[in-house]
């Protein structure tokens, strides 16, 4: 997979005035990592955004810059704040889950310990104030390196030496700056499966087109849009009168009026898209409807470009606390707990969050080829 990071130089003039004339850009597997060198390219003056293409980075890599002189020689800046490229991924959806909402952290190993000991340094873990065995029973998710996805249960901790124990044993040792996370809330499995069903609550507005056929006047959505799942998720039509494909001269309208007339109908699970007249051959016409989310089967899987990792995230935690607070799971007590939270929850954070991302269609609603009630003679008096 190809990474392709963006980065904007407002002062470039400022830059070029300090003898800098080159932007290098470094990658690294987690935010604590070691960054090497992975692409460069040369300020020019007057261009303020420039591309760099990382060949073995994704959307979950780290990222940091800075400005040199010809050849990579002084002077030498400082580093700019470690950066992911703009997409959302599902270790971007976990990891903002666990940590926004609690429910864990992300830490690096601080060396290499063993196949059932990890070591680390940092103060949210290893302190002499915590208590020997903090977390036990919870779980460890290593994300990066060579042991990368083999989740163990933490069966003993020493906040004291910093050290955790796992079972069963990893594979080998996790490598100095590793990355993984700490899950105190449920196994990392179970926040994979509530943010794939987080995604059949989460609608982006899609735009499917439709290539026209002489003398056809309906087209079956589920081969051309099998997603689809009712009618109501349709929005509108649209077209280019002047040309057959999108232009940049060009504006689509909508496709009722001066005597066309379109509208969805349903049988069962099929929607079929009705036009009329039929269009000529190779005529394209545009679909607007909801579309739910893509299934994230993998931790580089990668949603679509409207999609917000907040937004998506409050829905996978809403998921969580629903399975939570199901009858036979935990006690009683524990699931009241859930529910109340997971009323405040829809409150506080879902709900001003689905209403800031709800979708922008443009209104056009469907027309019949007739008027549905003929009118009465007189009522043209």
């Amino acid at each position: 997979m190809t990474a392709t990071v963006y980065v904007t130089v407002e002062d470039v003039a400022a830059q070029l005035a300090a003898l800098y004339t080159r932007i290098e850009l470094h990658s690294a597997a987690s935010v604590g990592g070691a960054y090497s060198l992975v692409a460069n390219t040369d300020l020019v003056a007057g261009d303020y955004t420039y591309s760099l293409e990382d060949a073995a980075g994704d959307l979950n890599t780290f990222y940091k810059y800075r400005f040199t002189a010809a050849g990579g020689g002084a002077p030498l800046s400082a580093f700019s704040n470690p950066f992911q490229p703009e997409g959302v991924t599902r270790k971007k959806i976990r990891q903002y889950a666990i940590t926004n909402y609690r429910q864990g952290v992300v830490l690096a190993a601080a060396g290499s310990g063993s196949s059932t000991s990890v070591p680390l340094t940092d103060y949210r873990f290893k302190s002499s104030i915590y208590r020997t065995n903090r977390g036990k029973g919870s779980w460890l998710h290593p994300t990066t390196g060579s042991r990368a996805l083999e989740t163990r249960i933490i069966s003993a901790t020493d906040p004291a030496n910093g050290t955790f124990t796992v079972s069963p044993a990893l594979s080998g040792a996790l490598a100095a700056a590793d990355e993984f996370e700490w899950h105190w809330l449920a196994d990392p499995d179970e926040w994979n499966g509530a943010i794939n069903r987080a995604a059949d609550r989460y609608y982006q507005l899609e735009r499917v087109p439709i290539v026209c056929v002489a003398g056809q006047e309906e087209f079956d959505l589920t081969e051309i849009a099998p997603w689809l799942r009712s009618k109501e998720d349709i929005f509108g039509l649209w077209h280019y009168p002047l040309s057959d494909d999108a232009t940049p001269d060009a504006d689509d309208e909508p496709f009722q009026g001066n005597g066309r007339w379109w509208r969805p109908r349903q049988d069962g699970a099929t929607v079929t898209l009705v036009i009329s007249p039929a269009q000529a051959t190779g005529k394209h016409l545009y679909l607007e409807a909801a579309r739910p989310m893509p299934k994230l089967h993998t931790d580089a899987s990668v949603g679509p470009a409207p999609a917000a990792v907040d937004l998506w995230a409050a829905l996978a935690y809403d998921e969580m606390m629903d399975l939570l607070s199901r009858p036979g799971t935990g006690a009683s007590k524990d699931r009241s707990a859930w529910e109340r939270e997971r009323a405040r929850h829809r409150a506080d954070t879902l709900v001003p969050l689905l209403r800031r991302e709800r979708l922008k269609p443009r209104g056009q609603p469907p027309q019949l080829p007739t008027p549905a009630n003929a009118p009465r003679a007189w009522s043209a008096r």
